[in-house]
């Protein structure tokens, strides 16, 4: 019965063990590696991406603010050349804001990458995050790059709405 009883000790001696042994390499395989030099700028330019994007969000707000007001002044004034200029500016900053939601939908989100939105902001990254698994850091760097020029394009269209006086 001692022999019993000594063989079942080893026996869940070597059970726990087998379970710790498990459970340490769980814990290292889910240790988070440092980034190369190359993800840690895409991660750069893609956090200046969302911080631009929130920016010409509130410049498109702003802009068609003041486009509406502008517009309504003249109309009420009776000034309907002002008025159609205002509303193909109006027009413009429409396209640009569509080129803006354009760009969001075709954004890409590095894997791993975790960034916060502003209170309120949602955006739907579920299919985006598992567009980039599996590249090399290169070709997400490449990605992050390409999204930013567009980006920078739909900020330079906008910047040269002017509404005037």
């Amino acid at each position: 019965m001692i022999r019993y009883l000594q063989k079942q000790k080893l026996y869940i001696m070597k059970i726990r063990f087998a379970f710790l042994f498990a459970a340490m390499l769980v814990l290292s395989a889910c240790h988070n590696h440092e980034d190369s030099a190359i993800m840690k700028e895409a991660k750069t330019v893609h956090e200046s991406m969302i911080k631009l994007q929130s920016q010409l969000e509130g410049a498109i707000g702003a802009k068609t603010a003041q486009i509406e007001q502008k517009l309504n002044a003249k109309l009420v004034e009776g000034d309907s050349l002002a008025a159609e200029q205002l509303q193909n500016l109006n027009e413009q900053l429409d396209r640009w804001h569509t080129s803006l939601h354009q760009w969001e939908e075709d954004m890409v989100e590095i894997p791993g990458h975790a960034h916060t939105h502003a209170e309120g902001e949602e955006h739907d990254h579920g299919s985006h995050a598992a567009t980039l698994e599996g590249l090399s850091d290169e070709d997400i760097l490449a990605i992050q790059k390409e999204l930013s020029t567009k980006l920078d394009s739909i900020k330079a269209g906008l910047d040269q709405i002017e509404i005037g006086d």
